[in-house]
Formats: C-alpha cells, sequence, structure tokens
C-alpha cells in the first residue's frame, strides 16, 4: 500500500490527466463485445468505488468465452488479492498459449 500510495500521490500533478478521463468516460460510445475474439480475462472488485465491476460483469457476459474473477473485497486496487491476481493471470496466459 506504502507503494501505491508513493506512486499516486501528491494528487495534483495527475488532476488534469483525471478530468481527462472522466470527459471521455462521459461520452463513450457502446461497442460490439461480441465482435470480440480474442481471449479475455477480467479482474475486478464488487466494492470498487468507481463500480468497475458492472462494467466488467457486462463485458465478460457478452464477450464470447471470456473469464471474470471477481473479488468481494479490494477496492479498486484489489488490496490483498496480488497473490491471486498474479496466479490467475498466469494460469490465463499459459491457458492461451
Amino acid at each position: 500500500m506504502a507503494a501505491f500510495l508513493k506512486l499516486m500521490l501528491p494528487m495534483r500533478p495527475r488532476v488534469p490527466g483525471t478530468r481527462n478521463d472522466a470527459r471521455i468516460a462521459l461520452n463513450l460510445e457502446p461497442c460490439n463485445l461480441r465482435a470480440v475474439s480474442c481471449p479475455t480475462l477480467l479482474v475486478s472488485g464488487r466494492d470498487d468505488g468507481f463500480c468497475l465491476d458492472l462494467g466488467a460483469r457486462h463485458t465478460a457476459k457478452h464477450i464470447k468465452g471470456a473469464q471474470h474473477l471477481t473479488f468481494d473485497r479490494g477496492g479498486h486496487i484489489l488490496a490483498g488479492h496480488r497473490t491471486e491476481v498474479l496466479h490467475e493471470v498466469e494460469r490465463f496466459l499459459a491457458a492461451v498459449g
């Protein structure tokens, strides 16, 4: 967590980029997820303050064969799940070659 905070803080230099991210997110157009044909792994947390788990669930539902790994706790950065996430990513990559 200390390393994450060191990376993220201070926030002031990141404000313009964060505002740009919000502007883009508010103007996204739907994409044809059913057209995605590559192996897909989504990882999310149900308690993500940005509500990204809902998007991950939707995405996994609409991409054929997509895998979705979700955690009840851990927030946006999936705190406490590093080992599990790395294991699942390695497993996924090995399976898809």
